[in-house]
């Protein structure tokens, strides 16, 4: 409860605590801070400052949440240069972070004034023997003086007592400083580091440490190794709270010490300032991760344009997006939007998008572009209300991706872009019901209502999920928890939890004795048999077995690819190699490999292993890599037609198509029933602009394998090109009958647009 300040000062200058100008000085700020509409409170009041001295909002709520008041005698700015201890002990009690211990009534406050004027002990305060006496002597004049004697006594054994207090704070100094180094090193056994999830780690050695500092303050001597002791591990954990970019704890730990008198006004400045060099550096190597997305994408981008291979895989920029957004340790957004507003020329590239994507997935709804009050809701709104005419400049694909971002922040901060369906229909209304960026905006109210959707899109689900999840290890104990009693899970159950497992971003046990999520994720991998690998299983082969164990294998690996398993790259090339080219498990793990980690590969000694490591460096865009393996297996095995083939595939992403088709015709000559080698020999062709001579390959192709839908699928589109329109729709439903069941899109998509439907 809360006095009025006003009385409080009438009360001061009655008690003697002010004098009549000193109180009349504070009236009058207190007046003026009134009129411009602050609330001063007793407590400001008493010191002419703030409780809670904070550069940054962040520090502020750390400040208030833990409930670190900065004393009023320690920040006083006030005409009388002491601040009475007993009222700083009241101000301290009115406004103590847990509320049973505060006043409970004004009466209660009321109480402790009254006490303090009338020279009474206060509850708030806290008095040795010698101070109880003498306000007992203060109050009690006649019967003080009238035994000089007995005054003279009552001194010696104050004194006494007095020691014997010193002694006992020393000694429960002693105690807490021992419990508290007990807390930290069970801390350290049972929460090791992990910068994936580290709230278990701050949390249990903050604690410690907190204690450690009340026992160095209360100490009236405390010894210097404990001031060495908290301020080394108060930088010990200031350096992990940079690497895991929590820079408000970070500020926070860095000037503890000084507070605790563990550390003097200049260490303090220097441990600031070394958080300050260390949140520069990591804004320099966030820009050097956006900037390097960035080039990927152009790169692909260019070689679609190009029709050269090295585009990127179906979800590479959602997946690139979702990892940057998760890694970066700083205020990306602020970057993204400052590129994005700056950049207006690049509108309708895939690079725009990719910043569009990522704008949406950082879910950062209060950074501005730099020197702009420019936010990302009031961006996305701006964009999305313009008329079709510019909407039309930017094309399909990037309105579609602004809308997906407005869908992704408005589930982070419904209040941010609380116009987001009117947003949609806006945009959809602009284009008809029946255009595609109606059918994104359709897309994006999924993605906004993914939390209460019956059937959600099961990334965005996923993201969601992960998004939201913010109990660090507990999160991972408990995914572990149902990834090891999978019986009980459905498959897309089980696969949501893998993916869970991936985006956690913890590759290590969540407490002791918990397997790692690594292993578990690789069994789940390696149990697929490599039979089932194979879109085509011989008969009599369980079919719901089979799927499931397959689903699990797929999402392990991608799941692994987040975690950056160094030993995934390797492992996944070689399953994919021995699943042939384009079946359900090739194409469903492009993304997981086209962004794990290259790793370390042991030195290869066969055609064989040359080929397989080439093939996964080219998967991964190490196309120079991929050559000089391939070259090096046509070294040891002159007739080895897949090296050629292999080799063909890496020299056309290069753009040397000629290369690439002497590749094919010697693979062909050595494999004359080799179907994938003329298959790709027909792309390359059909890249020259011989279309006859592609689709007698692509032909040649489908007699030799008539399941390569692939084959199908281009044959299609070339025949649209000349205008053959009964074989080409015959091609194209080939395509669709025969192609995996997650290609069936891509593949009608290709049909509509080559058949202009």
């Amino acid at each position: 409860m809360t006095r009025d300040p006003r009385e409080f000062l009438r009360e001061a200058i009655r008690s003697g605590v002010l004098t009549p100008g000193q109180g009349r000085e504070a009236a009058g700020k207190y007046e003026a801070a009134r009129k411009r509409g602050e609330r001063p409170d007793i407590e400001k009041i008493l010191a002419l400052s703030p409780p809670f001295e904070s550069g940054s909002l962040e520090n502020l709520l750390f400040q208030v949440r833990n409930g670190a008041i900065v004393p009023p005698s320690r920040r006083c700015r006030a005409p009388w240069s002491r601040v009475p201890r007993e009222l700083e002990a009241v101000v301290l009690a009115a406004m103590a972070k847990d509320p049973a211990l505060r006043y409970q009534s004004v009466a209660g406050l009321r109480a402790e004034i009254e006490a303090y004027r009338t020279g009474r002990t206060l509850a708030a305060a806290r008095y040795n023997p010698f101070q109880r006496a003498l306000k007992w002597a203060k109050r009690n004049r006649a019967a003080v003086t009238a035994s000089g004697a007995a005054l003279v006594a009552l001194a010696f054994g104050l004194a006494a007592m007095a020691y014997t207090s010193r002694r006992e704070r020393a000694k429960g100094a002693e105690e807490l400083h021992a419990s508290a180094e007990v807390d930290w090193k069970a801390a350290e056994e049972k929460h090791p580091f992990n910068p994936a999830s580290p709230q278990d780690y701050f949390r249990s050695r903050i604690a410690a440490l907190t204690a450690m500092g009340r026992s160095l303050s209360a100490h009236p001597a405390p010894p210097d190794e404990w001031k060495e002791l908290v301020a080394s591990r108060a930088a010990e954990l200031q350096g992990k709270a940079q690497e895991t970019g929590d820079w408000a704890l970070a500020q926070v730990l860095a000037n503890l010490p000084r507070e605790w008198g563990a550390a003097g006004e200049l260490e303090a400045e220097r441990r600031a300032q070394e958080v300050n060099e260390a949140f520069a550096e990591t804004v320099r190597k966030d820009r050097v991760r956006l900037d390097d997305a960035l080039a990927r994408v152009r790169d692909a981008e260019a070689a679609t344009k190009e029709k050269k291979q090295g585009a990127l895989v179906p979800g590479e920029v959602e997946e690139r997006t979702r990892r940057l957004a998760r890694s970066a340790k700083t205020a990306l957004a602020g970057e993204v939007l400052t590129r994005l507003v700056e950049d207006r020329e690049s509108q309708g590239t895939l690079a725009r998008r990719f910043l569009v994507e990522l704008l949406g997935r950082t879910g950062d709804v209060q950074a501005t572009a730099s020197d702009r009050d420019v936010t990302a809701p009031r961006l996305i709104a701006e964009v999305l209300s313009q008329d079709r005419p510019a909407l039309e400049r930017l094309g399909a694909d990037e309105i579609g991706s602004w809308l997906c971002a407005a869908a992704r922040l408005y589930v982070v901060a419904p209040t941010a872009l609380p116009q987001v369906e009117s947003l949609f229909d806006g945009v959809a209304g602009k284009f008809g019901a029946e255009s595609s960026v109606a059918n994104a905006a359709r897309q994006a109210q999924k993605i906004a209502g993914v939390a209460r959707d019956p059937d959600p899109d099961r990334e965005e689900l996923g993201d969601w999920l992960a998004a939201a999840a913010e109990s660090g290890s507990e999160y991972t104990k408990r995914l572990i928890e149902l990834a090891r009693d999978e019986d009980r899970l459905s498959t897309a159950e089980l696969v949501l939890v893998y993916d869970q497992l991936g985006m956690a971003g913890e590759d290590t046990p969540p407490e002791p004795g918990a397997p790692r999520p690594n292993e578990l994720l690789r069994a789940a991998f390696e149990a697929l048999p490599d039979e089932w690998l194979l879109d085509h299983v011989r008969p009599g082969t369980d079919n719901h077995a089979r799927t499931r164990a397959r689903e699990k294998a797929i999402h392990a690996a991608l799941a692994l690819s987040r975690l950056g398993d160094p030993t995934l790259a390797e492992r996944l090339s070689e399953r994919r190699y021995n699943s042939e080219e384009y079946s359900t498990f090739w194409n469903s793990t492009e993304r997981a490999l086209a962004l794990a980690p290259q790793g370390l590969w042991p030195d290869p000694r066969t055609a064989e292993e040359y080929t397989k490591r080439g093939a996964a460096r080219r998967d991964q865009g190490d196309l120079a890599g991929a050559i000089r393996d391939f070259d090096r297996a046509i070294e040891l095995k002159p007739d080895y037609a897949d090296a050629y083939t292999n080799r063909g595939l890496a020299r056309a992403a290069q753009g040397d198509l000629s290369g690439a088709i002497r590749d094919y015709d010697r693979a062909i000559e050595l494999k004359p029933d080799h179907a994938i080698a003329y298959s790709n020999r027909g792309s390359a062709r059909e890249s020259q602009g011989d279309l006859a001579g592609a689709i007698r390959d692509w032909e040649s192709a489908i007699e030799l394998n008539p399941r390569l839908w692939q084959a199908w699928t281009n044959r299609g589109i070339a025949l649209a090109r000349l205008g053959r329109n009964d074989e080409d729709r015959e091609s194209f439903e080939k395509a669709l009958s025969c192609c995996p069941e997650d290609m069936r899109a891509a593949v009608e998509a290709a049909r509509r647009q080559a058949l202009r439907e």
